[in-house]
């Protein structure tokens, strides 16, 4: 409790509302409708208490969607930085300066990984994304409140890479923080983040005009992989990089793990895709890269995953006969470089 006004508030509402056979994601929107739709009523007195129970509800949900699994979020942030500070050392992947391409940018969030990249001092990005941004408000607001997290604390997203809050407001000249916050899209510099809503074949990048080209979970519902990589080929410069985590698992057992990960290898299908992935294996996808001028300079497998007996048995060929190590895992991340 506190003192305001000259008056002692006490912070504690107690309710006798059950609540734990409530799904937490109901219970949230409902609590979001009744803030949305109505002003806060009775005494003054009621809506400090309100309001200070709401700030505390408030600190608790920014702790609890600070999760991978939120495309929003800062945790996730950092895990993708991961790879691009690792191939940064190892092997001189270009960031100030540079144009990067983020392929399969997502619809949901898909201006939040080439946006840490800016603020490292990328020159140009660009977003390939086919499916339509349901929410564009909430994006811009989603890269305004990560900047400033970032200001708060460089390390967190960017580890031991040379970077300060300084040089991180120098390489964001030219976006307006304020319209970001309101959602506003004129806070997007148009020049240096630009969103193709189209397929990479069709995205109006210039041949060998790009340093860096990323992808993460993309690849594997792409109907044509060839044309894919054809495409990074032509855009991407003599020497110039790419990053693509693929992911071979059946997509279904996402929302049903009850069925085997590995599910539609058994299923009679003369498409492309099916249950929205082509079904290649991690082992497939060097072949491509190297067939179009990429070197594959490493990749790292993980993930495998336990197959049935049963499952194996009904597994159709040409997966039936694999090796385990080629089969079964489902990660794949590579980095490869344009000759």
């Amino acid at each position: 409790m506190e003192t305001t006004h000259g008056r002692l508030v006490h912070h504690e509402v107690r309710t006798n509302l059950d609540v734990s056979q409530i799904p937490l994601a109901e219970l949230a929107a409902g609590l979001l409708a009744k803030l949305t739709a109505s002003s806060q009523g009775g005494s003054r007195f009621e809506q400090e208490r309100c309001l200070a129970v709401l700030l505390r509800l408030q600190d608790a949900i920014e702790s609890a969607v600070d999760t991978q699994q939120n495309r929003f979020s800062m945790s996730l942030a950092a895990v993708q930085m991961k790879n691009i500070r690792y191939a940064h050392y190892k092997y001189g992947l270009p960031l100030a300066g540079a144009v990067h391409v983020d392929f399969g940018a997502g619809a949901i969030s898909p201006a939040q990984r080439m946006f840490t990249h800016l603020m490292l001092g990328v020159r140009q990005a660009h977003l390939v994304e086919l499916d339509p941004i349901p929410d564009v408000g909430a994006v811009l607001q989603s890269l305004a409140r990560l900047m400033g997290e970032t200001l708060i604390d460089p390390q967190r997203l960017f580890a031991d890479l040379p970077i300060t809050r300084e040089l991180i407001l120098t390489n964001m000249r030219g976006f307006d923080f304020a319209k970001l916050r309101k959602g506003d899209l004129e806070g997007v510099d148009p020049t240096r983040l630009m969103l193709h809503s189209c397929l990479l074949e069709r995205a109006p990048i210039g041949p060998a005009s790009v340093d860096v080209v990323v992808s993460n979970s993309v690849m594997e519902h792409v109907p044509d992989p060839d044309a894919a990589v054809a495409a990074m080929a032509r855009i991407t410069r003599s020497g110039g990089f790419g990053l693509h985590g693929i992911d071979t698992i059946d997509h279904r057992w996402y929302g049903n793990p009850s069925l085997p990960p590995f599910e539609f290898l058994t299923l009679e299908s003369k498409e492309s895709i099916v249950h929205g992935c082509n079904r290649l294996r991690i082992c497939d996808y060097p072949a491509i890269f190297e067939r179009h001028g990429f070197a594959v300079l490493e990749l790292s497998q993980s993930n495998p995953l336990p197959m049935a007996d049963e499952v194996r048995a009904r597994l159709l060929e040409p997966w039936r006969s694999m090796p385990a190590a080629d089969l079964l895992h489902s990660w794949g991340m590579f980095i490869v470089r344009k000759k």
